[in-house]
């Protein structure tokens, strides 16, 4: 089974130098583990692009999806139950505020079994 574990901080903060060193730490453990398919980081949203779709239209305008909470990155981990994924993301360090999200991914092989 796969899984992604989202980031969501609050963007307004710079990431400690102790904090990023944690978090490489973390990914060293994931890739020795031998569980982590992805890993990666998201640049500030102020660069991003935030499409909605809206009364048939398409309205694009610069920057974040929503100003509370950002996604600031993500992992993707293949381990054999969402217990395991969740004591994966439990070990994850983080900034007082952040938030992890764990979901379990499917591709078109998994569609079969729906």
């Amino acid at each position: 089974m796969r899984f992604m574990i989202q980031l969501w901080t609050d963007e307004a903060r710079s990431a400690a130098p102790e904090l990023v060193n944690a978090l490489a730490r973390y990914n060293d453990e994931l890739a020795d583990s031998g569980v982590l398919l992805a890993a990666e980081g998201l640049v500030a949203s102020n660069g991003g692009v935030h499409i909605a779709y809206q009364s048939g239209e398409r309205l694009v305008r610069d920057g974040a999806c929503t100003p509370q909470r950002l996604g600031a990155g993500f992992w993707i981990l293949r381990v054999r139950d969402k217990r395991v994924a969740v004591a994966w993301a439990q070990r994850c360090p983080l900034s007082e505020g952040d938030a992890l999200e764990v979901r379990q991914l499917f591709g078109a092989a998994d569609l079969e079994a729906y």
